[in-house]
């Protein structure tokens, strides 16, 4: 990755420098394609063809350069993008802290696809259980965001749910849906 920023780097060193060229041949009242020759094919009087044709040497140099710069970074991002993605550290990684276990018939979880068994392992910013009923209150009539585990097709799967807990579903509670908290 070091390599990479190195590279972009001297990408803006050289373009800057290429943009300066640019400049220096506007200040001689030329582009990179003025004629320098007159009608007739002789050099032009009104400018100093020396000073233009160095410039437009390095500008070619440095156009050069940047091709080949463009390319060694193509190939460094490559090199990033096949690298191996670091795998999430188990300590880091989130664990389930409640189970669903009774979903209500048209309550606010079963319209978000919550099922009976989830592994609870987020509940808004709560990340334990005693953080579930502060967080569903302050959301009531907005949404929820609940990260939940399921054994889809005998494969676990990790869940994000958006859940609008509110009152008047007909049901008791906000979610509709009993946690049982998971023993640490």
């Amino acid at each position: 990755m070091d390599r990479l920023q190195d590279l972009v780097r001297q990408k803006t060193s050289l373009e800057a420098r290429l943009r300066a060229l640019d400049h220096a041949l506007a200040a001689h009242g030329v582009t990179r394609t003025t004629p320098l020759v007159d009608p007739s094919g002789f050099p032009r009087s009104d400018l100093d063809i020396n000073s233009i044709v160095d410039i437009r040497r390095e500008l070619n140099y440095k156009q050069n350069d940047l091709g080949q710069l463009m390319a060694e970074i193509e190939k460094a991002l490559q090199a990033v993008h096949q690298q191996p993605q670091p795998q999430e550290k188990e300590a880091e990684r989130l664990r389930g802290f409640a189970r669903i276990s009774g979903v209500a018939k048209g309550g606010p979880a079963e319209l978000a696809g919550v099922r009976d068994g989830d592994v609870v392992v987020r509940v808004g910013g709560a990340r334990g259980f005693s953080g579930v009923a502060e967080e569903v209150a302050g959301k009531a009539d907005g949404e929820l965001v609940l990260v939940v585990d399921r054994v889809v097709d005998g494969a676990p799967e990790r869940l994000t749910l958006a859940v609008r807990p509110h009152g008047g579903w007909g049901g008791g509670g906000l979610l509709g849906c009993r946690m049982t908290e998971i023993p640490q």
